[in-house]
Protein backbone atom coordinates (compact mmCIF):
# COMPACT_ATOMS: atom_id res chain seq x y z
CA UNK A 1 0.00 0.00 0.00
CA UNK A 2 1.99 3.63 -1.11
CA UNK A 3 -0.38 5.54 1.67
CA UNK A 4 1.87 6.82 4.57
CA UNK A 5 0.34 6.22 7.69
CA UNK A 6 1.41 9.66 9.51
CA UNK A 7 -1.96 11.09 9.96
CA UNK A 8 -5.09 9.86 11.23
CA UNK A 9 -6.93 9.67 7.60
CA UNK A 10 -3.58 8.00 6.68
CA UNK A 11 -4.35 5.28 9.02
CA UNK A 12 -8.11 5.25 8.34
CA UNK A 13 -7.06 4.68 4.66
CA UNK A 14 -4.65 1.36 5.73
CA UNK A 15 -7.19 0.19 7.66
CA UNK A 16 -10.23 0.22 5.31
CA UNK A 17 -7.64 -1.30 2.89
CA UNK A 18 -6.72 -3.86 5.26
CA UNK A 19 -9.92 -4.69 5.80
CA UNK A 20 -11.17 -5.14 2.44
CA UNK A 21 -8.74 -7.76 1.71
CA UNK A 22 -9.49 -9.89 4.70
CA UNK A 23 -13.14 -9.10 3.62
CA UNK A 24 -14.27 -7.39 6.50
CA UNK A 25 -17.48 -5.13 6.49
CA UNK A 26 -19.66 -4.35 3.71
CA UNK A 27 -18.76 -5.12 0.21
CA UNK A 28 -21.24 -2.66 -1.03
CA UNK A 29 -18.53 -0.15 0.20
CA UNK A 30 -16.52 2.05 -1.89
CA UNK A 31 -13.37 1.43 -2.63
CA UNK A 32 -11.09 2.78 0.08
CA UNK A 33 -9.39 4.69 -2.58
CA UNK A 34 -12.71 6.51 -3.67
CA UNK A 35 -13.42 7.52 -0.35
CA UNK A 36 -12.50 11.06 0.85
CA UNK A 37 -9.76 10.77 4.21
CA UNK A 38 -12.68 12.07 6.38
CA UNK A 39 -14.96 9.89 5.12
CA UNK A 40 -12.65 6.46 5.73
CA UNK A 41 -11.74 8.30 9.16
CA UNK A 42 -15.53 7.89 9.99
CA UNK A 43 -16.20 4.57 8.73
CA UNK A 44 -13.48 3.32 11.37
CA UNK A 45 -14.69 4.60 14.41
CA UNK A 46 -16.64 2.09 15.77
CA UNK A 47 -13.54 -0.77 15.33
CA UNK A 48 -11.34 -0.98 18.29
CA UNK A 49 -7.41 0.73 18.05
CA UNK A 50 -4.91 -1.00 20.41
CA UNK A 51 -1.65 -0.08 18.63
CA UNK A 52 -0.35 2.39 21.28
CA UNK A 53 2.75 4.12 20.10
CA UNK A 54 4.21 3.75 23.86
CA UNK A 55 8.17 4.28 22.05
CA UNK A 56 7.48 7.03 20.94
CA UNK A 57 5.58 8.11 23.65
CA UNK A 58 9.01 7.08 25.87
CA UNK A 59 11.43 9.02 23.86
CA UNK A 60 8.99 12.13 23.76
CA UNK A 61 8.77 11.77 27.78
CA UNK A 62 12.14 11.80 27.90
CA UNK A 63 12.88 14.84 25.22
CA UNK A 64 14.73 17.87 26.27
CA UNK A 65 12.10 19.77 24.40
CA UNK A 66 9.59 18.78 27.43
CA UNK A 67 12.47 20.12 29.98
CA UNK A 68 12.48 23.21 28.66
CA UNK A 69 9.05 23.80 28.99
CA UNK A 70 9.41 23.14 32.23
CA UNK A 71 11.61 25.39 33.90
CA UNK A 72 11.30 29.01 34.27
CA UNK A 73 13.95 31.61 34.81
CA UNK A 74 14.01 33.58 37.99
CA UNK A 75 15.32 36.33 38.57
CA UNK A 76 18.03 35.63 41.48
CA UNK A 77 19.77 37.66 44.00
CA UNK A 78 22.57 35.51 45.07
CA UNK A 79 25.36 35.22 42.19
CA UNK A 80 28.23 34.38 44.63
CA UNK A 81 28.68 30.98 42.76
CA UNK A 82 27.70 30.47 38.98
CA UNK A 83 25.44 27.46 39.66
CA UNK A 84 23.92 27.14 36.43
CA UNK A 85 26.88 27.37 34.69
CA UNK A 86 28.48 24.46 36.51
CA UNK A 87 25.21 22.56 36.27
CA UNK A 88 25.41 22.99 32.57
CA UNK A 89 28.87 22.01 32.75
CA UNK A 90 28.74 18.96 34.29
CA UNK A 91 25.57 17.81 32.20
CA UNK A 92 27.21 18.49 28.94
CA UNK A 93 30.22 16.04 29.97
CA UNK A 94 27.53 13.46 31.09
CA UNK A 95 25.18 13.79 28.08
CA UNK A 96 29.01 13.71 25.62
CA UNK A 97 30.08 10.25 27.88
CA UNK A 98 26.36 8.72 28.19
CA UNK A 99 25.11 9.19 24.89
CA UNK A 100 20.98 9.48 24.58
CA UNK A 101 19.35 11.18 27.27
CA UNK A 102 17.45 7.85 28.92
CA UNK A 103 20.80 7.08 30.27
CA UNK A 104 21.30 10.60 32.01
CA UNK A 105 17.53 10.78 33.94
CA UNK A 106 18.76 6.95 34.89
CA UNK A 107 22.71 7.65 36.05
CA UNK A 108 22.11 11.17 37.41
CA UNK A 109 19.03 9.86 39.26
CA UNK A 110 20.86 6.80 40.95
CA UNK A 111 23.86 9.22 42.21
CA UNK A 112 21.37 11.60 43.30
CA UNK A 113 19.27 8.98 45.34
CA UNK A 114 22.52 7.54 47.04
CA UNK A 115 23.46 10.94 47.64
CA UNK A 116 20.08 10.81 49.90
CA UNK A 117 20.87 7.41 51.41
CA UNK A 118 23.73 9.50 52.78
CA UNK A 119 21.84 12.34 54.49
CA UNK A 120 19.35 9.67 56.01
CA UNK A 121 21.28 7.08 57.18
CA UNK A 122 23.80 9.88 58.84
CA UNK A 123 26.70 8.39 58.27
CA UNK A 124 30.10 9.30 56.68
CA UNK A 125 29.78 6.66 53.79
CA UNK A 126 27.28 4.00 52.28
CA UNK A 127 29.91 1.62 52.81
CA UNK A 128 30.23 1.94 56.95
CA UNK A 129 26.80 1.73 57.27
CA UNK A 130 26.44 -1.42 55.28
CA UNK A 131 29.42 -3.04 57.32
CA UNK A 132 26.90 -2.84 59.73
CA UNK A 133 24.76 -5.39 58.43
CA UNK A 134 21.04 -3.43 58.05
CA UNK A 135 18.19 -5.78 58.29
CA UNK A 136 15.17 -6.03 55.11
CA UNK A 137 13.05 -3.96 57.71
CA UNK A 138 15.49 -1.33 58.06
CA UNK A 139 16.71 -0.28 54.57
CA UNK A 140 12.34 -0.73 53.82
CA UNK A 141 11.83 1.74 56.42
CA UNK A 142 14.76 4.48 55.51
CA UNK A 143 13.35 3.88 51.88
CA UNK A 144 9.99 5.19 52.56
CA UNK A 145 11.45 8.02 55.09
CA UNK A 146 13.43 9.15 51.82
CA UNK A 147 10.06 9.10 49.40
CA UNK A 148 7.99 10.94 52.00
CA UNK A 149 10.85 13.56 52.88
CA UNK A 150 12.41 13.77 49.88
CA UNK A 151 10.37 12.97 46.60
CA UNK A 152 8.01 16.18 45.92
CA UNK A 153 4.50 14.75 47.14
CA UNK A 154 1.09 16.16 45.69
CA UNK A 155 0.50 19.09 47.94
CA UNK A 156 4.51 20.58 46.75
CA UNK A 157 2.51 23.60 46.55
CA UNK A 158 1.83 23.92 49.75
CA UNK A 159 5.65 24.09 50.46
CA UNK A 160 6.05 26.64 47.53
CA UNK A 161 3.65 29.06 48.72
CA UNK A 162 5.25 29.93 51.83
CA UNK A 163 7.25 33.19 52.61
CA UNK A 164 11.04 33.40 49.93
CA UNK A 165 12.88 33.47 53.26
CA UNK A 166 11.92 30.52 54.19
CA UNK A 167 12.04 28.06 51.13
CA UNK A 168 14.92 26.37 49.31
CA UNK A 169 14.15 26.13 45.76
CA UNK A 170 17.18 24.09 45.11
CA UNK A 171 15.92 21.21 47.13
CA UNK A 172 12.14 21.90 45.73
CA UNK A 173 13.28 21.65 42.33
CA UNK A 174 15.68 18.35 42.64
CA UNK A 175 12.51 16.92 44.68
CA UNK A 176 10.40 17.59 41.39
CA UNK A 177 13.14 15.58 39.64
CA UNK A 178 13.38 12.60 41.83
CA UNK A 179 9.70 12.24 41.23
CA UNK A 180 9.55 12.56 37.50
CA UNK A 181 12.58 10.48 37.38
CA UNK A 182 11.27 8.02 39.13
CA UNK A 183 8.31 7.97 37.40
CA UNK A 184 10.03 7.75 33.93
CA UNK A 185 12.06 5.14 35.48
CA UNK A 186 9.37 2.83 36.59
CA UNK A 187 7.20 3.26 33.46
CA UNK A 188 10.85 2.35 31.55
CA UNK A 189 11.01 -0.91 33.37
CA UNK A 190 7.29 -2.09 33.71
CA UNK A 191 7.60 -1.90 29.72
CA UNK A 192 10.91 -3.70 29.43
CA UNK A 193 9.60 -6.47 31.76
CA UNK A 194 6.23 -6.34 29.65
CA UNK A 195 4.02 -5.66 33.10
CA UNK A 196 1.07 -4.06 31.34
CA UNK A 197 -0.49 -3.69 35.06
CA UNK A 198 2.04 -1.30 36.18
CA UNK A 199 2.29 0.26 33.00
CA UNK A 200 -1.16 1.65 33.00
CA UNK A 201 -1.11 2.70 36.43
CA UNK A 202 1.95 4.87 35.07
CA UNK A 203 -0.28 6.42 32.93
CA UNK A 204 -2.48 8.94 34.84
CA UNK A 205 0.38 11.06 36.08
CA UNK A 206 1.84 10.58 32.83
CA UNK A 207 -1.63 11.83 31.10
CA UNK A 208 -1.14 15.11 33.72
CA UNK A 209 2.78 15.58 32.48
CA UNK A 210 1.91 16.05 28.72
CA UNK A 211 -0.99 17.99 29.45
CA UNK A 212 1.46 20.46 31.29
CA UNK A 213 3.98 20.72 29.11
CA UNK A 214 1.86 21.10 26.38
CA UNK A 215 2.13 17.70 24.94
CA UNK A 216 -2.09 17.63 24.19
CA UNK A 217 -1.87 14.72 21.76
CA UNK A 218 -0.10 12.25 24.08
CA UNK A 219 -2.20 13.11 26.68
CA UNK A 220 -5.44 12.41 24.68
CA UNK A 221 -4.36 9.04 23.11
CA UNK A 222 -3.36 7.74 26.69
CA UNK A 223 -6.63 8.91 27.91
CA UNK A 224 -8.22 7.50 24.79
CA UNK A 225 -6.52 4.23 25.96
CA UNK A 226 -7.59 3.86 29.40
CA UNK A 227 -11.21 5.01 28.80
CA UNK A 228 -11.54 2.36 26.26
CA UNK A 229 -10.18 -0.89 27.49
CA UNK A 230 -11.36 0.30 31.43
CA UNK A 231 -15.15 1.49 30.97
CA UNK A 232 -15.67 0.92 26.59
CA UNK A 233 -14.75 -2.05 25.77
CA UNK A 234 -15.97 -6.01 26.32
CA UNK A 235 -13.54 -7.62 28.73
CA UNK A 236 -12.26 -9.92 26.41
CA UNK A 237 -11.42 -7.37 23.89
CA UNK A 238 -9.83 -5.04 26.66
CA UNK A 239 -7.56 -8.43 27.61
CA UNK A 240 -6.45 -9.03 23.97
CA UNK A 241 -5.46 -5.26 23.39
CA UNK A 242 -3.72 -5.12 27.27
CA UNK A 243 -1.91 -8.64 25.99
CA UNK A 244 -0.63 -7.03 22.62
CA UNK A 245 0.39 -3.26 23.40
CA UNK A 246 4.27 -5.15 23.84
CA UNK A 247 5.81 -7.87 22.73
CA UNK A 248 9.29 -9.91 22.78
CA UNK A 249 10.41 -10.59 19.45
CA UNK A 250 14.09 -12.51 21.39
CA UNK A 251 11.77 -14.02 23.50
CA UNK A 252 14.74 -13.43 26.33
CA UNK A 253 13.48 -11.79 29.51
CA UNK A 254 13.22 -8.62 30.24
CA UNK A 255 13.30 -7.65 26.55
CA UNK A 256 9.81 -6.47 25.85
CA UNK A 257 9.07 -3.42 23.33
CA UNK A 258 6.94 -1.36 22.08
CA UNK A 259 5.06 -2.39 18.96
CA UNK A 260 5.76 1.26 17.45
CA UNK A 261 9.47 0.07 18.11
CA UNK A 262 9.16 -3.04 16.45
CA UNK A 263 7.15 -0.69 13.30
CA UNK A 264 10.14 1.44 13.19
CA UNK A 265 12.88 -1.95 13.03
CA UNK A 266 10.99 -3.02 10.10
CA UNK A 267 10.93 0.72 8.71
CA UNK A 268 14.86 0.43 9.10
CA UNK A 269 15.04 -2.87 7.45
CA UNK A 270 12.68 -2.05 4.17
CA UNK A 271 13.55 1.35 3.25
CA UNK A 272 17.62 1.13 4.53
CA UNK A 273 19.18 -1.92 4.76
CA UNK A 274 17.08 -3.74 2.29
CA UNK A 275 15.28 -0.86 0.44
CA UNK A 276 17.31 -0.57 -2.86
CA UNK A 277 20.26 2.05 -4.42
CA UNK A 278 19.87 4.17 -7.02
CA UNK A 279 17.43 3.93 -9.78
CA UNK A 280 16.52 0.72 -8.03
CA UNK A 281 15.18 2.64 -4.68
CA UNK A 282 11.73 2.94 -5.87
CA UNK A 283 8.41 3.17 -3.96
CA UNK A 284 6.95 0.16 -6.01
CA UNK A 285 9.91 -1.76 -4.99
CA UNK A 286 10.25 -1.23 -1.46
CA UNK A 287 6.42 -2.38 -1.35
CA UNK A 288 7.10 -4.96 -3.54
CA UNK A 289 10.02 -6.38 -1.54
CA UNK A 290 8.87 -5.95 1.96
CA UNK A 291 7.12 -9.25 2.53
CA UNK A 292 10.35 -10.55 1.74
CA UNK A 293 12.51 -9.00 4.51
CA UNK A 294 12.40 -12.32 7.01
CA UNK A 295 13.73 -14.03 4.06
CA UNK A 296 17.07 -11.24 3.46
CA UNK A 297 17.25 -11.53 7.42
CA UNK A 298 17.53 -15.42 7.43
CA UNK A 299 19.95 -15.53 4.67
CA UNK A 300 22.23 -13.48 6.39
CA UNK A 301 21.94 -15.12 9.39
CA UNK A 302 22.69 -18.71 7.59
CA UNK A 303 25.32 -17.06 5.81
CA UNK A 304 27.65 -15.76 9.18
CA UNK A 305 26.46 -19.20 10.97
CA UNK A 306 28.13 -20.67 8.16
CA UNK A 307 31.19 -19.05 8.06
CA UNK A 308 31.29 -19.11 12.20
CA UNK A 309 30.36 -15.11 12.69
CA UNK A 310 29.14 -15.31 15.87
CA UNK A 311 29.78 -11.96 17.36
CA UNK A 312 27.11 -10.23 15.34
CA UNK A 313 26.85 -7.01 16.81
CA UNK A 314 27.20 -3.27 17.13
CA UNK A 315 26.52 -3.25 21.00
CA UNK A 316 29.46 -1.79 22.97
CA UNK A 317 30.97 -2.67 26.33
CA UNK A 318 28.86 -0.72 29.39
CA UNK A 319 31.02 2.23 29.99
CA UNK A 320 32.66 1.92 33.56
CA UNK A 321 30.08 4.89 34.89
CA UNK A 322 33.05 4.54 38.43
CA UNK A 323 35.01 7.27 37.77
CA UNK A 324 31.88 9.80 36.30
CA UNK A 325 29.34 9.32 39.38
CA UNK A 326 32.52 9.95 42.07
CA UNK A 327 32.36 13.40 40.51
CA UNK A 328 28.91 13.50 40.32
CA UNK A 329 28.65 12.45 43.50
CA UNK A 330 30.94 15.21 44.58
CA UNK A 331 29.26 17.62 42.76
CA UNK A 332 26.42 17.00 44.72
CA UNK A 333 27.88 17.30 47.95
CA UNK A 334 29.41 20.50 47.79
CA UNK A 335 26.21 21.98 46.54
CA UNK A 336 24.21 19.79 49.14
CA UNK A 337 21.51 19.50 46.50
CA UNK A 338 19.93 16.92 49.39
CA UNK A 339 20.26 19.36 52.08
CA UNK A 340 16.99 22.27 53.16
CA UNK A 341 18.75 25.06 53.57
CA UNK A 342 16.70 28.01 54.10
CA UNK A 343 16.09 30.98 51.63
CA UNK A 344 18.56 29.07 49.12
CA UNK A 345 17.95 30.72 45.74
CA UNK A 346 18.31 29.04 42.32
CA UNK A 347 18.46 30.63 38.83
CA UNK A 348 15.34 28.38 37.96
CA UNK A 349 12.18 27.10 39.21
CA UNK A 350 11.34 24.25 38.06
CA UNK A 351 7.51 23.94 37.10
CA UNK A 352 5.07 20.93 39.07
CA UNK A 353 3.98 19.81 35.32
CA UNK A 354 1.72 17.22 36.60
CA UNK A 355 -0.07 20.10 38.92
CA UNK A 356 -0.31 22.02 35.90
CA UNK A 357 -1.51 19.74 33.87
CA UNK A 358 -3.98 18.87 36.23
CA UNK A 359 -5.64 22.20 36.36
CA UNK A 360 -5.64 22.97 32.85
CA UNK A 361 -7.68 19.54 32.63
CA UNK A 362 -10.03 20.74 35.60
CA UNK A 363 -10.53 24.24 34.72
CA UNK A 364 -11.31 23.17 30.98
CA UNK A 365 -8.28 25.07 29.58
CA UNK A 366 -7.42 21.91 27.30
CA UNK A 367 -9.99 19.67 25.90
CA UNK A 368 -8.18 15.81 25.29
CA UNK A 369 -11.16 15.10 23.74
CA UNK A 370 -10.18 17.66 20.90
CA UNK A 371 -6.61 17.82 19.87
CA UNK A 372 -5.16 18.47 17.37
CA UNK A 373 -3.44 15.17 15.62
CA UNK A 374 -1.04 17.69 13.77
CA UNK A 375 0.43 18.13 16.61
CA UNK A 376 4.19 19.05 15.52
CA UNK A 377 6.16 16.36 16.66
CA UNK A 378 9.41 17.14 14.45
CA UNK A 379 11.80 17.63 17.43
CA UNK A 380 11.69 13.84 18.42
CA UNK A 381 13.86 11.41 16.00
CA UNK A 382 12.62 8.19 17.02
CA UNK A 383 15.32 5.79 17.48
CA UNK A 384 15.53 1.94 16.80
CA UNK A 385 17.93 0.60 19.83
CA UNK A 386 18.21 -2.50 21.00
CA UNK A 387 21.04 -5.05 23.08
CA UNK A 388 23.42 -4.45 19.80
CA UNK A 389 22.05 -7.15 17.30
CA UNK A 390 19.07 -6.32 15.01
CA UNK A 391 18.52 -9.46 14.05
CA UNK A 392 15.06 -9.63 16.50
Amino acid sequence: MDISPSTPAANGQVLAKIFAQARIGDPNDPVPGEQTPKAVSSSLLPHPQSELGLHDGEMRAESPNTDERATEPMESEDDSDDEDETTTDIMNKVVLVWGDFWSVIQHVGIVARLDLWKVVIEQKTLEDWAAQKPTWEDISSLAETIVKEHVAPADIDAVRNQEEDERDLVKENMMLFHRQALLYEETSYAMNHGDIGRLEKNFLPWINTFAGCGKHKYAAELKRYLENVQFRYPERLSRAIRLNILCNPTGKPDHFRALDWVIELNILYIKHIHGGQFSNRTVERIIKESPLIEIYKSICQQFEDMFCLEHRTSHYTPANMKNTFAKLAEYMRKEETSVFITGRKADHEVQDTVAVGCHKLLEGEVDLDVVDQSEDTSGIEIEVDDDGSLFV
